[in-house]
């Protein structure tokens, strides 16, 4: 997409897209009139225009266009029908005319006539099957006559796509094509949830490749001498089966780059649209600055199904010659190859890998096919792309302006230029490149520049758009001239421009940074008609003098002239203007403007379409609503007359319109359904009521109703920011015409998670704030503030010089002491209030809230004092207030507004390392203990509750407590609260106390044990750990034998008693496998050597789960209430301990994940704690959904957690593809950022970096002994080299030197990685490795590198690119995360 997220900071997003949200437009304050942007759409509109259909027979005929219609024949074959339609042989990829010779119907029945009963007639079914299928997975084959085999192609994806060839070009898109598409499609209602992609239609560009080492000027051939740009792979368009829990059919975009992730344009829940069919029309602008239309129609009924149709947007659909610049790709100013086309394809391409048995056979059926070339030789929707540009006027600029004085620069396609030289004062004279080669630099003096723009006939326009490498552009003067002759640039000065410029844009950039991208939207407020425009810019600033010399050299100061990377112009619809309303009473009006041209117009009631189709400048409404409130605007439906986009202008001033009478009441919804999200948010969802306009959603307390959202015109709304296992009640109430429902529908929902789960009042409570970007509750909201994390904070909005967040508790409750923090020493003055009103909390202003106090800090002398370097008050009330709501306010600051806890306490609460814990769970018991817990206040008892309800209350001097009567397999909350001994006069009790939830234990059934096993083990009533038989020693087999582990009396643990030669036999493959209710343990026979257990017979494995308490509370919060086990070995009555590289032990949990665990399973992770509490990730560790475990390896015993963790970085926007690989990833402790903000996705990787990656994804260990000298014991990547060495993995450069900051090429990353499969025992000699002549550089592949090669290209972990593997080539940290990510998963 072109031109608009600021977050796309890749450089092959350089060429954005053109569309931008009027939102971003204002926020820009260059408005002139009231267009709105083209992507925004707007760009003036001819004179005269009319609606165009794409598909009429008449618009085809005079514009060079042509059809074919393609209807299934029972007596003919599919492939002749396509065949001739298309005008070839080879009409369905995957079932080639080859291998329909060869194999006959096993080929040709992928593509088949079929009988449908619903459309009554012929249809082409076309159906893959299963991993068995041999003729699925033909595409990319040869056929091999000397052997009668067919070689090569892919063993992870299936392939039957029907296309028409690249020779023939009335069926694919060429530049500057409208090519629509329309054909009926049904989806096989038996269609199962796919294995990953799954597309059913593609559009694809095809010879979109060059290489661009040395031939391109922009791009790095020093570092990137074999890059090839390859953008076949990607498609452009697709209608895609989801592979997500709900699926959906998903009309999806790809912007440019050949890494580029895909965007879902439009999309349907697929079980709507199964086993029914739907008729689809797309249609598209083949161009860089192109456009797209989609409608999804049910054949039965006509309806619209699904529909995409942007008015606001541009789409890049045309692919040109990526290039490389500081490690990113970008798309460059070249044109595309001679031979590029962009071509449809229907049928079935999906990933099914021939290891995977779950398969499943897939059916779509086809009808109805039209191919239209609607037009050709179409103009862009920017008139100014690739047209010619000249320099005008005088060039009395320096030599450094004069050679970027290229105004051809200004029409490539390229918005931005990827160079960031930002000490413009002091530019080399010597370098004329040192600002970038694709900015044009005014030359008329030292802030000026002038340019002609021939667009080649004339043309209206009213919208131009400007990408400019400087903040101070001032001035853009604008002319226009009736000369329509031809001229070349000598003669450009008998153009004569008309004398009162036709528009001048005047900015406030008088000063700003003079080296930052900028983009500039220029509405003109009209149209202007002309073949030669004349742009004249001025900068408010700067200089083009000589500058202080750098290194000895001359330099310029270039922080004057303009300097402009890309210029575009667009004809926008003009929005109507002069809106005036005539009314006199009654249920009519007349609502009428200036008349511009247009299709038609749309008159909108507060947003709603209320009359389409108007074709005049004027309409008369009527039936209109008594007493009703309508707030009515206009906006212009255009088409282009020169790219045929369909357009429309931005809304019109809004006109307010009261009619006379008693108004309607509209009717409340009938239901509503509040369902919760999470722990702090719900989702509201209620029946729509006719005639209303929109909704109001407020949540009731008591007698008092807070509303969250005025006015929402859809029928859901999602709350957040909300309390933890809390009851909310909701009422929706129906809004028609300014009239609200006399009553609302009500629902009621409880959020999940534990209600007051601390004695902090605040933590993790509902909470109101000042929103910092739009509805923003994730990265830096108030609920930051209010979770127990110092490491979290609450930033306001930015700029803000004071901003105020309200809580509330939940219940009255007692206050008696307040907390902030900050991580610097930023803020002046704070203030905390108190409320117990409900409608205190409706409103920060309201005059319930009673001021607590004020913390002066410069008063005091705390702010401004260099020794404090931030905050952390804890501040004493005199006596306790009984309060509901609390409100904290900042009333002055130094900067932007960081806070990083606001924290409230009761007179009494627990301190420290206090933890409720469960010392022994059985199917229908649990034993709790607070042993050691500590209070604020003395204790006089301690309140027991099961959920909301009290269970009993104990002395103080009683510390356990014995819940009966359970249910098997059930989940429970428990608290303790502590209730104080009297004080202040009064007795009080913790609010949240001392939490805890925990699950009962199903029916207890050991595993079947032999008959001289001592002992039941399952009820923990035994008097002692059982003894199980040992199993048959498994010297004989790979298979592990399996002892059965007995409950240990009075603890949540096992023990198994295991012969100590099963753990001392040295080898790695004779394995024991431990079973017990809490986790399973396999054991290799290498843990010890021989010898090193002495004469013991036995050694005892025990397997205890343990509590958090003695963590520290940071952590005890970070792991909650997920299982922490700790594996120890014993020796008579010793502990012994287990700390082996070679020998590798497997552990199993169960584990229930949560609902935000489920739908993030990846993020599911294993840590180690050390003795110091310390985690460390366990790379190995992962959730398996089919058993419903966590497993992970280890080298040593200790203490092992189950978390969760979502890691993510802000610089991943640009590598969508790579986005999921790098997070699970890093979440895992596989890999790290270059910060814990940055990632660096387009970096080069290092040998040091990608080694270390490669040993943590396979969780590879070893006995080491010396390095290389060039690693030291101090390096992050120590452990890992050492352990690739001592395995053979790593060999060195040379002399023992390993180069680790060397950047790794890919052959080298090859070798290692193919190295490190086979240590893993994920790959050897008989996986079938791929002849590497399919490449065309297979002969730059090192010996050392080439069987590796091919057996990872056999693999299918590397596919290259294209046709090239670029063995020479280096790799970004992005690539290296997606190929670990496969590893990792393989």
């Amino acid at each position: 997409m072109k031109g608009v997220s600021p977050r796309m900071k890749s450089f092959k997003h350089f060429r954005r897209r053109v569309a931008l949200s009027l939102a971003v437009f204002l926020i820009c304050h260059l408005a002139i009139g009231q267009f709105s942007l083209l992507s925004m759409t707007n760009v003036a509109s001819a004179a005269g225009a009319s609606s165009v259909d794409v598909l009429d027979s008449q618009f085809i005929n005079s514009h060079g266009g042509n059809s074919v219609s393609i209807h299934a024949d029972p007596s003919r074959s599919p492939y002749d029908v396509f065949g001739e339609a298309f005008g070839t042989d080879n009409p369905v990829e995957g079932a080639t005319k080859t291998a329909r010779d060869i194999l006959g119907e096993e080929a040709e029945r992928h593509v088949a006539n079929y009988y449908d009963q619903a459309l009554g007639k012929d249809v082409f079914k076309v159906e893959v099957n299963g991993n068995d299928c041999f003729s699925c997975y033909l595409h990319n084959t040869t056929y091999d006559s000397t052997t009668g085999q067919f070689v090569g192609g892919n063993d992870d994806r299936q392939r039957i796509e029907i296309r028409p060839p690249d020779e023939n070009q009335d069926r694919i898109g060429l530049e500057n094509d409208i090519t629509a598409y329309n054909w009926k499609l049904k989806i096989d209602k038996d269609l199962t949830k796919p294995d990953g992609f799954f597309h059913i239609f593609q559009y694809k560009a095809y010879n979109s490749y060059g290489l661009v080492g040395n031939k391109l000027p922009l791009h790095d051939a020093a570092n990137y001498p074999n890059f090839s740009s390859a953008e076949d792979g990607n498609p452009i368009l697709t209608f895609t089966v989801s592979s997500s829990a709900t699926q959906n059919l998903e009309f999806r975009y790809a912007n440019i780059g050949t890494d580029a992730g895909q965007e879902t344009l439009a999309s349907i829940p697929l079980n709507d649209v199964k086993d029914k069919w739907v008729d689809i029309t797309v249609k598209i602008l083949n161009s860089e600055y192109g456009w797209v239309t989609m409608i999804m129609k049910d054949v039965e009924t006509g309806k619209v199904l699904m529909e995409y149709n942007d008015p606001n947007r541009v789409l890049d659909i045309w692919r040109r010659p990526e290039i490389k610049y500081n490690g990113s790709t970008f798309e460059g100013p070249y044109p595309a190859v001679d031979d590029m086309i962009n071509r449809p394809k229907w049928g079935i391409y999906r990933k099914a890998d021939k290891s995977n048995p779950n398969v499943k056979d897939a059916k779509i059926y086809l009808a109805d096919m039209t191919l239209y070339k609607s037009a050709v030789d179409v103009s862009p929707v920017n008139l100014a792309y690739g047209k010619k540009a000249y320099n005008y006027g005088p060039a009395s600029g320096n030599t450094f302006q004069v050679a970027n004085a290229k105004p051809e620069r200004l029409l490539d396609g390229v918005q931005t230029d990827p160079v960031k030289y930002t000490n413009v004062t002091q530019v080399p004279q010597n370098n004329t490149s040192a600002l970038g080669d694709l900015s044009w630099i005014g030359t008329e003096s030292s802030k000026k520049g002038s340019v002609v723009i021939d667009l080649g006939k004339k043309m209206p326009f009213s919208q131009v758009k400007l990408f400019a490498k400087t903040l101070r552009l001032q001035t853009v003067n604008i002319a226009v001239s009736d000369d329509e002759t031809d001229h070349t640039e000598a003669d450009l000065s008998t153009i004569i421009f008309k004398a009162d410029t036709s528009f001048t844009y005047n900015g406030p950039n008088s000063g700003g940074d003079d080296a930052a991208d900028k983009e500039y939207v220029i509405d003109l407020g009209k149209s202007l008609t002309s073949r030669y425009v004349k742009f004249y810019f001025v900068n408010g600033t700067g200089s083009n003098g000589t500058g202080t010399p750098l290194n000895g050299l001359p330099t310029y100061v270039m922080t004057g002239p303009p300097r402009i990377t890309e210029l575009e112009m667009y004809n926008a619809p003009q929005t109507p203007s002069n809106v005036v309303i005539e009314y006199t009473g009654g249920s009519q009006a007349t609502i009428s403007w200036n008349e511009v041209p247009a299709d038609h117009f749309i008159i909108y009631d507060n947003g709603k379409v209320l009359v389409d189709g108007v074709g005049a400048n004027s309409v008369n409404l009527t039936n209109l609503d008594p007493g009703a409130l309508y707030n009515l605007s206009v906006r212009t439906v255009y088409t282009d007359p020169y790219s045929f986009k369909p357009l429309l202008s931005a809304v019109s001033e809004v006109k307010v319109l009261h009619t006379d009478g008693d108004p309607i009441i509209p009717n409340p919804p009938t239901s509503v359904t509040a369902t919760a999200l999470s722990d702090k948010s719900i989702q509201v969802v209620w029946d729509a009521v006719a005639d209303a306009q929109n909704y109001k959603v407020a949540l009731v307390n008591g007698d008092t109703e807070r509303i969250v959202a005025a006015e929402v015109q859809d029928t859901s709304y999602t709350i957040k920011d909300l309390s933890p296992g809390t009851t909310y009640k909701v009422k929706v109430y129906a809004i028609r015409r300014g009239t609200l429902s006399a009553t609302g529908a009500e629902g009621e929902v409880t959020t999940t998670g534990i209600k007051n789960a601390s004695d902090n009042l605040l933590f993790n409570k509902e909470v109101q704030y000042p929103r910092v970007w739009n509805d923003d509750t994730s990265s830096y909201s108030a609920g930051k503030a209010l979770d127990n994390e110092t490491g979290s904070r609450w930033v306001a909005l930015k700029g803000s010089t004071s901003s105020w967040m309200m809580v509330d508790i939940g219940e009255p409750t007692s206050v008696n002491s307040l907390a902030y923090n900050s991580f610097q020493n930023k803020l002046k003055k704070v203030s905390f209030y108190y409320a117990t009103d409900s409608e205190a909390f409706t409103n920060p202003n309201s005059d319930k809230w009673i001021k607590l106090l004020t913390d002066d800090r410069v008063s005091q002398g705390k702010y401004g004092n260099p020794n404090i370097t931030s905050i952390d008050e804890k501040i004493s009330l005199p006596a306790p207030v009984e309060a509901r709501y609390i409100k904290f306010t900042v009333d002055e600051v130094d900067g932007d507004i960081n806070v990083n806890e606001v924290k409230a306490y009761g007179p009494i609460s627990f301190t420290g390392n206090s933890a409720l814990k469960a010392t022994e769970i059985t199917d229908r018991s649990a034993a709790l203990s607070w042993s050691g817990a500590t209070t604020t206040l003395p204790v006089s008892a301690y309140d027991i509750y099961q959920g909301n309800t009290k269970l009993t209350s104990v002395t103080a001097d009683v510390y356990t407590y014995s819940a009966v009567g359970l249910i098997p397999s059930s989940a429970y909350t428990f608290r303790v609260k502590a209730v104080s001994q009297s004080v202040y006069g009064s007795v009080y009790e913790t609010l949240g106390g001392l939490p805890l939830q925990l699950t009962t234990l199903g029916p207890i059934t050991l595993p079947p044990t032999d008959s001289d096993s001592e002992g039941s083990g399952g009820t923990g009533s035994a008097s002692g750990p059982s003894t199980p038989s040992t199993p048959a020693n498994p010297d004989t087999t790979n298979s592990a034998g399996v002892i059965t582990a007995v409950r240990v009396q009075g603890e949540n643990a096992y023990l198994a008693a295991i012969p100590a030669e099963f753990l001392s036999n040295g080898s790695l493959t004779r394995k024991t496998e431990v079973r017990s209710e809490i986790g399973n343990v396999i054991l290799p026979g290498n843990m010890f050597s021989s010898g090193a257990l002495g004469d013991n017979k036995t050694v005892e494995l025990k397997l205890t789960m343990t509590d958090k308490s003695a963590l520290p509370d940071t952590l005890q919060t970070l792991i909650g209430d997920r299982p922490i086990v700790d594996l120890t070995l014993w020796v008579e009555g010793k502990k012994v301990e287990f700390n082996n590289p070679s020998a590798s032990v497997e552990v199993t949990m169960p584990y229930q994940p949560t609902a935000e665990e489920l739908a993030n399973p990846e993020h599911i992770v294993v840590w180690y704690v050390d003795d110091s509490g310390a985690l460390t990730p366990v790379p190995s560790g992962k959730y398996d959904a089919g058993s419903g475990t966590v497993t992970f390896r280890t080298t040593h015993f200790s203490k092992y957690a189950v978390g969760f963790v979502v890691k993510s970085f802000d610089d991943l926007t640009s590598v969508e593809w790579a986005r999921k690989s790098i997070e699970v990833l890093a979440s895992k402790g596989i890999i790290n950022g270059k910060s814990d903000v940055e990632f660096a996705p387009g970096t080069p990787i290092t040998r040091a970096e990608y080694i270390t990656l490669l040993m943590k994804t396979l969780g590879l260990s070893a006995a080491t002994e010396a390095v290389f000298d060039d690693v030291k014991t101090s390096d992050y990547f120590y452990q890992e080299v050492m352990i690739a060495k001592a395995l053979g993995i790593v060999e060195g450069k040379d002399r023992n030197v390993f180069a680790p900051n060397e950047e790794i090429t890919r052959q080298d990353m090859m070798a290692m990685t193919a190295r490190a499969l086979k240590q893993a025992g994920k790959l050897n000699t008989s996986v079938r490795t791929t002849s590497l002549s399919a490449f065309a550089d297979s002969k730059d592949v090192a010996d050392y590198a080439a069987e590796s090669a091919a057996l990872l290209v056999g693999k299918g972990l590397i596919q290259g690119n294209g046709n090239l593997l670029q063995p020479l080539n280096k790799s970004t940290r992005a690539e290296v995360a997606v190929l670990m990510y496969r590893i990792y998963n393989d």
